[in-house]
């Protein structure tokens, strides 16, 4: 997802992996805890952090053979059984409440253990406003499968921009809040997701992350996706580069100033189709471009402010 698609944030399967097993080891010591019914919330930002990544590697075809989803997704539903125990254990409705929510993050279907799980975990709340809560998130979820378009949905038809409308309601944060800078942020990172509407303009344009700052960083730790801050077009060829808020904008102004009036303007071919496969070659042949860019200091870096 995020991190692979712009070349200053090509981050190894092995690291992610690494950290994620981290996480797990935490959780099993959590179990343990005499203390743990603080928990449950703590560990449902580790579901929602790798959902994305446990998402996009469902996709890839080596997991198909090496069965590495299937073991993150294994794992990431014993840790909501984890949270919905701990929930039970210390009388916290709402906890066993996010522990469905999140296990769902991760999956497309019903036919999933995951919502099995959670079907069978709704009947554990007594609850009845913390039950009709996890019901109502449940049906998002399913209505978002079938490609359903809600009322409070930002966008529609984008597996990735449902997983963010999904991760944003199980932490309590309402989509349709236009005042909520959370919100703006997780729109522009679901729109900004790909930028292949921007790379198949020409053979020299690419993108990469720029400013970042306190929203975009939240959304990061909370959600582990990278696209929420501004975003730079380059031109590979001539050096040129402009920053925006979001994509869209940084490329109309770029448009404007460098490649209407480019002589060396190389559109790709119109079945050029943006995959995997290109996302990674392409990350590899600019790494070096983009990374001797950042060293400038006017690449990715934090900033004080959105």
């Amino acid at each position: 997802m995020a991190p692979s698609v712009y070349a200053a944030h090509v981050v190894s399967t092995q690291r992610v992996i690494a950290k994620y097993n981290q996480c797990l080891r935490l959780a099993r010591y959590a179990s343990d805890f005499r203390g743990c019914w603080i928990l449950p919330r703590a560990l449902a930002r580790i579901v929602q952090s790798a959902a994305p990544f446990i998402s996009r590697i469902g996709r890839l075809q080596f997991t198909e053979t090496d069965g590495t989803a299937s073991q993150f997704h294994s794992s990431a539903l014993q840790v909501c059984k984890l949270m919905a125990w701990i929930g039970e254990e210390s009388g916290d409705q709402e906890a066993i409440a996010l522990a469905t929510s999140a296990a769902l993050l991760p999956v497309n279907s019903q036919e999933t253990d995951e919502f099995k799980w959670a079907v069978r975990t709704l009947d554990r709340i007594g609850d009845p406003d913390a039950k009709s809560h996890a019901t109502e998130l449940m049906e998002r979820h399913i209505a978002r499968w079938k490609g359903g378009a809600l009322e409070t949905d930002s966008y529609r038809g984008n597996a990735a921009q449902q997983l963010i409308e999904n991760a944003a309601a199980s932490l309590g944060i309402d989509p349709s809040d236009e005042t909520n800078p959370i919100v703006h942020s997780l729109r522009i990172a679901a729109r900004d997701n790909t930028p292949a509407r921007v790379l198949k303009t020409c053979e020299h344009i690419l993108s990469s992350m720029g400013g970042t700052g306190p929203t975009a960083r939240r959304i990061e730790m909370l959600f582990g996706i990278q696209t929420a801050g501004s975003k730079i077009i380059h031109c590979a060829l001539h050096k040129y580069h402009r920053e925006a808020g979001d994509l869209d904008s940084a490329f109309t102004e770029f448009k404007s100033r460098y490649c209407d009036s480019c002589p060396d303007r190389s559109p790709r071919p119109a079945d050029w189709k943006y995959s995997e496969a290109f996302q990674e070659q392409f990350n590899a042949k600019h790494l070096k471009f983009v990374a001797d860019f950042n060293a400038t200091g006017a690449g990715y870096r934090f900033t004080p402010s959105d």
